[in-house]
């Protein structure tokens, strides 16, 4: 990616520290772990990280580092399930407040109020997509919650099942962003 690619992809704070070329603040650093998106991406990248270095390792035949880092790519894999858990929480209620917002035009509308700004026309669309998008997101979230339940033996359900469920809510949530 060239530098201007690059700014226009990032959040304004690493934007900035990218225009000025000078270090990332200590308080920068922690504005990104304090988020739950930020603390997630980090923790991939140390997943992958172990995964690519266990990978070199098993190639070189060096079974002892290879167990070694594929261990710790797997503990990174568990921590970022583990921290995935109240992410479904947090998508129901972002879903249930789209959609608390969508019926309240809805009931405008239906109250006589004709809606014929095309403003909140565009805005009823976008409540929608919205709720649809944390929704589907929440049964995401949710169903990863319970194939983490399922490989700890706290439940045993199919995982075909889980694993379908997730592929099709991730889908239906990502295609309602596109609107």
């Amino acid at each position: 990616l060239s530098q201007k690619e690059a700014r226009s992809q990032n959040p304004f704070y690493i934007r900035s520290a990218i225009k000025s070329k000078k270090p990332l603040k200590l308080s920068t650093i922690n504005k990104i772990l304090n988020s739950s998106e930020g603390r997630d991406k980090i923790t991939k990248v140390f997943q992958y990280l172990w995964r690519l270095l266990a990978y070199v390792y098993f190639k070189q035949q060096n079974r002892a580092k290879h167990k070694f880092y594929t261990g710790l790519y797997r503990a990174f894999q568990q921590a970022r399930k583990v921290s995935h858990l109240l992410s479904s929480l947090s998508e129901w209620e972002k879903s249930l407040s789209e959609f608390t917002e969508l019926r309240k035009m809805m009931e405008e509308k239906k109250e006589g109020r004709r809606i014929d700004n095309e403003k909140k026309q565009q805005k009823i669309r976008e409540h929608f997509l919205k709720s649809i998008k944390h929704g589907f997101f929440a049964l995401y979230w949710s169903a990863d919650n319970l194939l983490l339940f399922n490989q700890l033996n706290v439940l045993n359900i199919n995982n075909r099942f889980i694993v379908g469920s997730i592929g099709y809510a991730w889908f239906i949530s990502s295609i309602s962003k596109i609107g």
